[in-house]
């Protein structure tokens, strides 16, 4: 046999939740867990849901330290490239451990466009070993890009 609600004005249910919500307990549930809280208090309002929405809405400590996301929405800037292998983002990764052969680098390109991949192990980082990873990669293979991108070690 179900148990029965008690039914209670929509202010009054509006106090209890505030108090299960930032009274003694300080619980700062979400928005489920605190309607199903008063349904196992065993009370019921015609706005439960609508209320306890609002109320986490508006209660700062919730917005504050939240795992959800509460960045305001902004348009989306995206970085485009008009045809395939027309931009490329190049990066050096590493120290790894040393593998076979001495290697300890990776220097890795992306196409921004198709998102294709070239990468090669290096043993040590020097401006003729990029130049030689593009030479033999990128250039003989899809042609000089017109953009090309890095952090410059950062």
């Amino acid at each position: 046999m179900a148990p029965w609600l008690k039914c209670i004005d929509g202010e009054l249910g509006k106090e209890v939740l505030k108090e299960a919500h930032m009274g003694s307990a300080r619980a700062h549930e979400a928005v489920r867990a605190l309607t199903g809280k008063m349904l196992r208090m065993e009370l019921y309002w015609p706005d439960i849901h609508e209320d306890a929405v609002e109320l986490t809405r508006t209660c700062v400590e919730c917005q504050s330290f939240s795992t959800a996301l509460t960045v305001p929405p902004s348009k989306l800037t995206s970085i485009a490239s008009p045809w395939p292998f027309y931009q490329w983002g190049i990066d050096v990764v590493g120290p790894f451990s040393e593998a076979p052969g001495k290697v300890k680098f990776l220097v890795m390109a992306v196409d921004y466009f198709t998102k294709w991949i070239e990468a090669e192990p290096l043993v040590c980082i020097t401006g003729k070993q990029i130049i030689k990873f593009m030479w033999k990669n990128i250039i003989t293979r899809f042609g000089t890009p017109e953009v090309l991108i890095n952090d410059n070690g950062l």
